[in-house]
């Protein structure tokens, strides 16, 4: 099977020392590569290795598909291959490989980078705890590691090559740094890789016309599109729904499109855009209630598992904006505004604005245990006594399948048209 590496690798770089500009005399030249195992392989019973080291000292390759599986799960070790300033071998694979590197990066990248730091920094206290000695080159990679995970939330970019602090880094690998000094770096180094994790990702949601030929044709187009990635630093989510999809999700109780379609931030709108918004109220009923509850419930779960102070705030906000919508029939999704008898909830916000994913405040968690079961009772309580119907007006219903239709027969032969975003 070692043919693999040698006939199929599509990259080869150098990583390590060498690459992070912190290499002497003797270091290692540690090389990584991604093979492509061909088609015919994964047709056998024993289907080709995920993995494998070798020929090569120091050599370590994945198979493409392993590869990318790591990379999306933010696996530091493997961003760093498609970084790499010495790049060894590469093929046209491997350079199309390159061209998508920034759709592997996430927000991922803050639990990993950290997960790892914190990990090598548990083993050197532990060892130093155990024989008073201290595993200085393992300090230095916690060190840049903290580095690098900080570096790609804010740039989006994996940061390699160390060098400007080449000196700095030495020192701590060479043993001249006390380690008091290093913890302290090191804790100044968590302190920034939380704050460069607070969520400055951009969420936008959308509705679109498909062409009619990919509605009426044996080949229909897709009823949802879907791309991320980063842009001027900024880790961006899209999600767009075609008409019809739109229209349906917002005639089926559906909490998230009624707040794409009222959101009080509109980057692209249109004469649909409006006439969708007009029909709203309409479509609005009690029974929209249950996904708040539904949502509520599964943040609460998580917040059970994590202890996360994110989902915790979302358990809350999503209870109130059903509590407002079954009181009022208007949909409010601003925590500061629905939150203002709960006394707590400021601090909460600019901690959840300093790190996104920062442990709840064990201060307020009795305060949360108390008023989750209390909104989720007063929700239930709304929903029973709301003046809104318990099924759409179907004047409204009408007019949404008539726009639809209407939309959809004025423009056969456009490309896909942007409705609202």
């Amino acid at each position: 099977m070692i043919n693999l590496v040698t006939e199929h690798t599509i990259l080869a770089v150098v990583v390590g020392s060498r690459a992070y500009g912190l290499d002497g005399p003797g270091s290692d030249h540690d090389r990584r590569g991604v093979y492509a195992a061909p088609t015919r392989l994964f047709w056998h019973l024993d289907k080709p290795p995920a993995h494998l080291d070798g020929p090569a000292d120091e050599q370590f390759s994945w198979e493409i598909e392993r590869f990318c599986t790591l990379a999306l799960q933010a696996n530091p070790t493997v961003l760093e291959v498609l970084w790499s300033p010495l790049i060894e071998r590469i093929t046209p694979d491997g350079e199309r490989l390159l061209a998508v590197r920034h759709a592997f990066l996430s927000r991922r990248a803050a639990e990993t980078y950290g997960a790892y730091a914190r990990d090598q920094l548990k083993r050197v206290a532990a060892r130093r705890s155990r024989t008073g000695e201290t595993n200085h080159k393992q300090a230095m990679h916690m060190i840049r590691l903290l580095l690098a995970g900080a570096h790609v939330l804010r740039t989006g970019e994996v940061l390699v090559d160390v060098s400007p602090l080449r000196e700095r880094l030495l020192a701590v690998r060479n043993g001249e740094v006390p380690w008091e000094s290093v913890t302290r770096w090191a804790d100044r180094l968590i302190e920034d890789l939380a704050a460069a994790s607070v969520d400055s990702d951009l969420d936008l949601r959308a509705c679109h016309l498909l062409p009619a030929a990919d509605v009426v044709g044996l080949r229909t187009g897709p009823a949802t599109l879907q791309s991320g990635g980063y842009r001027d630093g900024v880790e961006l989510d899209v999600v767009s729904h075609d008409l019809l999809k739109f229209a349906r999700l917002l005639n089926s109780r559906n909490g998230y499109v009624l707040e794409q379609l009222l959101s009080p931030l509109v980057v692209v709108t249109s004469p649909v855009h409006a006439a969708l918004t007009e029909l709203a109220p309409g479509l609005i009923t009690r029974h929209h209630a249950h996904h708040y509850l539904g949502f509520a419930a599964t943040q609460e779960k998580l917040f059970a598992r994590t202890g996360e102070l994110k989902p915790a705030l979302y358990t809350l906000r999503v209870l109130l904006t059903g509590v407002r919508l079954m009181r009022t029939s208007t949909l409010e999704t601003d925590l500061g505004e629905l939150g203002r008898d709960l006394p707590y909830l400021p601090e909460l916000i600019a901690r959840k604005r300093e790190a996104e994913h920062g442990p709840f405040p064990a201060t307020v968690r009795a305060a949360l245990e108390r008023d989750i079961p209390r909104l989720r009772a007063e929700l239930e309580a709304a929903r029973d006594a709301s003046a809104l119907p318990d099924q759409a007006d179907p004047a409204a219903v009408e007019a949404l399948h008539d726009l639809v239709v209407r939309v959809r027969l004025s423009r056969p032969a456009d490309p896909v048209d942007q409705i609202c975003g």
